[in-house]
């Protein structure tokens, strides 16, 4: 909810939700992060 939150209150934030993952999403879901990253860097 906090995230859903702060999405919705931070101006062009973008929220990116990885099923089955926790607080440690880039050791959990390695390459589903990563892309994400590299995705975001690319801007």
């Amino acid at each position: 909810k906090a995230s859903q939150y702060l999405n919705r209150e931070i101006k062009g934030s973008e929220l990116r939700i990885v099923p089955s993952s926790g607080h440690t999403v880039m050791v959990e879901k390695t390459e589903e992060f990563n892309h994400v990253l590299e995705e975001f860097i690319s801007r």
